[in-house]
């Protein structure tokens, strides 16, 4: 594959230096459309046999910008003579510019010649249809692209209106244009049909890219909004947290004989129910909190808080639920029947 990639690169068409510099000078006159364009002499001094011998078809002779002369070659005479006399085997039935594709037939038509024209297509066969390919880059729409650099777009270009009549007149340009117009219908068709596919990727490219949008603006939106939430359960677990330190340090931990000897037996394990209570509480508000934050996907913030909860309390706790009742039950009578 490596291979036939550089054989296409050996078998690019390289432009010779020659068409370039006949082009970029404009020397065919033929970049812009004109009206009664004066002639030009874009071979004057080849050395180049066919462009010699086109060089003597495009000398100008005597003419008038008004048109009321005819144009000639100023070697008309000798150009017709050797027409009639070798007729298509003329030098200048057969010359040919080896760069741009150029010939004697376009080079009436570029200049205006038109008796010189119709000889060369009576007498020396020359097919007026025939398009020269050097100047393909000139063509500045799809019609002339299609039909090609020929005597009838050179006419045009140049604006030699008796030189076009007569091309338009000619049966085979005739049917050459019927069978351009045919083609040009098939174009636009295809032309039409890449335009509205193209208008389809774009509308097809345009929702897609507009649904992408959308679902990065939700995403985005969805991301704010967890993030809001995340910040919210964050202050909760704060908060909590700082509630349980200050507990905590206010408490300490719970000594059961100094409550008793402080506030007696029955007070002091009421003092604990209730602190036994409150934990439940807590512990039941860090199970809610924590399904929030595991919600939010923050569930690893609940460690600090879940070590103030736990497990210190629960074996305090425990101690107290395990005291005997009958011993409150006890100083309760006691207290009943005035026994200090």
């Amino acid at each position: 594959m490596a291979d036939d990639a550089e054989n296409e690169e050996e078998e690019e068409e390289v432009v010779p230096e020659e068409l370039i510099a006949l082009l970029t000078s404009d020397a065919f006159g033929l970049r812009t459309y004109r009206c009664n364009a004066p002639p030009v002499q874009p071979f004057d001094g080849a050395e180049d046999e066919a462009q010699a011998t086109l060089a003597r078809v495009f000398a100008p002779g005597p003419w008038r910008i008004d048109g009321m002369r005819e144009r000639r070659s100023a070697n008309h005479d000798a150009i017709v003579k050797d027409l009639e006399e070798k007729g298509a085997e003329s030098d200048y039935a057969k010359a040919v510019c080896p760069f741009s594709g150029v010939t004697a037939l376009h080079a009436c038509a570029i200049n205006g010649y038109l008796t010189l024209f119709k000889l060369l297509v009576d007498v020396g066969k020359c097919d007026p249809t025939t398009c020269a390919s050097g100047l393909a880059t000139m063509m500045s729409s799809r019609l002339e692209r299609e039909r090609g650099a020929d005597a009838k777009w050179m006419c045009k270009r140049r604006g030699h209106k008796p030189v076009l009549d007569f091309i338009k007149s000619l049966p085979v340009v005739e049917e050459a244009q019927k069978s351009l117009d045919v083609q040009l219908v098939s174009l636009n068709k295809v032309h039409h049909e890449a335009v509205e596919a193209a208008k389809a990727k774009a509308e097809a490219e345009r929702l897609a890219r507009e649904a992408e949008e959308a679902r990065i603006a939700a995403e985005e939106k969805k991301r704010k909004e967890k993030e809001k939430a995340q910040r919210k359960v964050r202050d909760e677990i704060q908060a909590f947290d700082h509630t349980l330190r200050q507990k905590r340090k206010a408490l300490g931990e719970l000594d059961i004989d100094w409550k008793t000897a402080e506030c007696g037996q029955e007070k002091s394990l009421s003092l604990l129910e209730d602190e036994q209570g409150t934990h439940k509480q807590d512990h039941n508000r860090f199970n809610a909190m924590k399904k929030k934050a595991e919600a939010v996907d923050i569930g690893s913030e609940m460690k600090k808080p879940e070590g103030l909860i736990v497990p210190t309390r629960r074996q305090n706790f425990s101690t107290v639920a395990s005291a005997p009742r009958r011993s409150l039950d006890g100083a309760r009578r006691r207290g009943a029947g005035g026994i200090v």
